[in-house]
């Protein structure tokens, strides 16, 4: 429980464009529940309509996407580390 606890918060904190918003985590009938936002079809799903083929254009767009939220994932931590470690 612990794990999903801290994952739901660090997501929570993170509301970037491509990171879905959660809207509860808890346990409940033993179960650990994380109810979080649906963004769209994951990437296996659109690679399948796409016939196992993405274009060099979409390709290159999914991994601008991909470098552009890990950069901003890695700022976001920047900040928070430097703000902790200053209180």
């Amino acid at each position: 429980m612990q794990i999903l606890a801290n994952q739901g918060k660090v997501i929570s904190i993170l509301l970037i464009v491509g990171i879905p918003e959660i809207h509860w985590f808890g346990t409940e009938a033993g179960y650990n529940l994380l109810v979080m936002e649906l963004l769209g079809s994951n990437l296996g799903i659109l690679f399948g309509m796409c016939g196992k083929r993405f274009s060099l254009k979409t390709t290159i767009m999914i991994a601008d996407q991909i470098v552009n939220t890990i950069t901003i994932l890695d700022l976001s931590y920047r900040v928070h580390a430097h703000h902790v470690s200053h209180s």
